[in-house]
């Protein structure tokens, strides 16, 4: 069985992870993965503070209006310590980290301390030149890097032929 961890509220990002699926493993389609990238990783919160402060007043259920993300997301990054929950996972661990990233941080100190923090066989950082959002806005490269990473990581450690999204 496999297990992973996952962000709060990782619901939210299905539809993009199928789209993430379909831009991204077309190797033989650049400019496909282009025309997508605008929609598949359009800020998650853009109006940031304002977001936050919508996100605690909405129902888990619901979606805040602005964001791809629902009331329940908003409210367990108040309930949720990332470090500590990482202190209780023995399972291989891979973190991928942006020196760019403003919005989870400070970065790339976050990402060491989750693998500080872990108890369990295979920590690896992968720490790069890049944004919350892998700098799509600018390049595919660094996503395509972080995804052959990511699948090779899953391969080697889960034991697994095949990584469904």
């Amino acid at each position: 069985m496999v297990q992973a961890l996952l962000a709060p509220g990782f619901t939210a990002y299905r539809s993009r992870a199928s789209a993430l699926q379909e831009a991204s493993f077309d190797r033989g389609g650049t400019e496909q993965r282009k025309a997508r990238r605008d929609e598949t990783f359009r800020p998650l919160s853009p109006g940031g503070e304002q977001n936050l402060i919508a996100g605690l007043k909405t129902a888990n259920d619901k979606l805040v209006p602005g964001t791809t993300l629902n009331g329940a997301f908003f409210k367990e990054i108040y309930a949720i310590d990332p470090v500590a929950e990482m202190s209780r996972y023995n399972g291989p661990l891979f973190v991928a980290v942006g020196t760019k990233v403003a919005l989870v941080g400070p970065q790339p100190q976050m990402g060491k301390l989750f693998i500080k923090y872990h108890r369990g066989a295979h920590p690896e950082l992968m720490i790069r030149d890049m944004d919350h959002h892998f700098n799509v806005d600018k390049k595919v490269e660094d996503l395509d890097e972080m995804i052959d990473k990511t699948l090779g990581y899953l391969k080697k450690y889960l034991d697994v032929d095949e990584v469904d999204l």
